[in-house]
């Protein structure tokens, strides 16, 4: 089958997570390594087949991952191949046609006000956990949380508003870990200005934390796009 990649973000233990859409039934994938972690090193810019925009023939198994996470299938990875890559007008319509105006309308109304400023939900709620989303407000920075700098931003549709992080491969160093500041702040500057973006948006793998003991699938940003430069990481 084929997927256009539509999230990209680095991911723990220094790898990345994929997940694309077939653009034939607007259904999105999100890919897992039979290996486990899929290596930084199929990034596009390392000699592999993963970048943002890129059409992928592929074949996808089925496996077992509980609500809200049912995107997930399994690949080979020696068995992807890059068909081309869309030019940047066809993917922001893409990207446009997918689009939703609500955290709800894409991830079901179980989606839920969790823990102190976040969104989420429940082991076993829910339905897709993968989405693209058209912000009514949205900004950007980066500050020290859990003993590290991360790019965070604030995100709200009217009925939920929630700080989330930004897990974006561009905007991040080649340590997976440091958010890329010069980028984080022209970005910030751009959404100031009321640049036309839309952000792909996702529930993350189920974790606790002291405010929600029994864990739970957290709403985070995965990538951000401007509608006349939505491959932006070719701006120095």
């Amino acid at each position: 089958m084929q997927i256009v990649v539509t999230h990209l973000i680095r991911a723990p233990q220094v790898s990345i997570s994929v997940a694309g859409v077939d653009p034939q039934q607007g259904r999105f994938y999100r890919l897992q390594s039979p290996q486990g972690r899929i290596a930084p090193a199929l990034l596009e810019q390392q000699g592999g087949p993963f970048a943002l925009g890129n059409v992928l023939e592929l074949l996808l198994r089925p496996t077992v991952s509980p609500a809200p996470r049912i995107e997930d299938r399994l690949f080979d990875p020696a068995r992807v191949r890059v068909l081309h890559r869309l030019p940047a007008e066809q993917f922001w319509t893409l990207l446009e046609q997918l689009a939703r105006p609500t955290f709800r309308a894409l991830f079901g109304p179980q989606l839920r006000k969790v823990g102190r400023d976040g969104c989420g939900a429940d082991l076993g709620q829910g339905g897709p956990s993968l989405g693209c989303w058209r912000p009514r407000r949205a900004t950007l920075w980066s500050e020290v949380r859990d003993q590290r700098l991360q790019a965070r931003m604030r995100v709200g549709d009217g009925q939920l508003e929630a700080d989330v992080p930004v897990k974006d491969v561009r905007l991040h160093r080649d340590d997976f870990l440091t958010p890329w500041q010069p980028r984080v702040d022209a970005l910030s500057q751009r959404l100031q200005s009321g640049e036309e973006h839309l952000l792909s948006l996702a529930l993350s793998e189920r974790h606790e934390t002291s405010t929600e003991p029994a864990g739970a699938h957290w709403l985070e940003v995965d990538n951000l796009f401007f509608r006349h430069d939505p491959y932006w990481e070719f701006r120095p």
